[in-house]
């Protein structure tokens, strides 16, 4: 019976006066949600940057796409043309040059 006591009073006192870790691991739980929230703000910097490229590239594709792709919307020669209808690239669009009554522009060859 005395060895029972003397463990009870022993743990009593164990537990009541030892140095708890409690406090170390509470600090060290607060360090580490603060580094992860700062390496969460990092690798989303790094996605965003990562993202930012691929659209570019992405952009830089489909313009090339569209450099190849048929012209729309073009007048051809001799077709009347204004700031809305364009004339086609090979073409420019000017005044008639012996006809003056022409109320409009017309699509004419570029002269070399």
């Amino acid at each position: 019976m005395n060895t029972l006591i003397a463990f009870a009073v022993l743990l009593l006192l164990s537990t009541t006066l030892g140095d708890t870790d409690d406090k170390v691991s509470h600090e060290e739980i607060q360090e580490r949600k603060e580094l992860s929230g700062i390496s969460e703000e990092l690798l989303l910097q790094q996605l965003e940057a990562v993202e930012a490229a691929l659209m570019e590239k992405e952009r830089l594709e489909e313009m090339e796409e569209d450099g190849n792709s048929r012209e729309k919307r073009c007048m051809a020669l001799n077709v009347p043309c204004d700031s809305h209808f364009k004339c086609c690239k090979n073409l420019v669009c000017q005044d008639p040059t012996l006809t003056w009554f022409y109320g409009s522009k017309y699509c004419y060859r570029k002269k070399s």
